[in-house]
């Protein structure tokens, strides 16, 4: 299932923008939107005054950008961890 317009550019979630597309047509047509959706970005980054894409707020519901990982400990653990208990007791009878 694909969206005739993606949401990124506006286009609504409902069904008469949906449609069905063989794989390859559907790569073709990601790798359209996909350019169009980063000159929208380019095009709004300019209008607000961002230089440097990565500078660009993070909007409320988008998903992180990635990152560094985070690192490992490099201690074993001082303190010994509790017991785990159950989620299932069961009542005695």
């Amino acid at each position: 299932m694909d969206h005739v317009v993606p949401d990124a550019l506006g286009g609504p979630s409902i069904l008469s923008n949906a449609q069905v597309l063989c794989t390859d047509c559907h790569d073709r047509k990601t790798q359209n939107d996909r350019m169009r959706i980063d000159k929208a970005l380019r095009l709004s980054d300019a209008h607000h005054g961002i230089r440097d894409p990565h500078a660009r707020p993070i909007a409320v519901g988008q998903p992180l950008p990635p990152g560094k990982p985070a690192r490992r400990a490099t201690a074993p653990l001082t303190k010994p961890l509790p017991p785990r208990r159950s989620l299932c007791v069961s009542e005695p009878r």
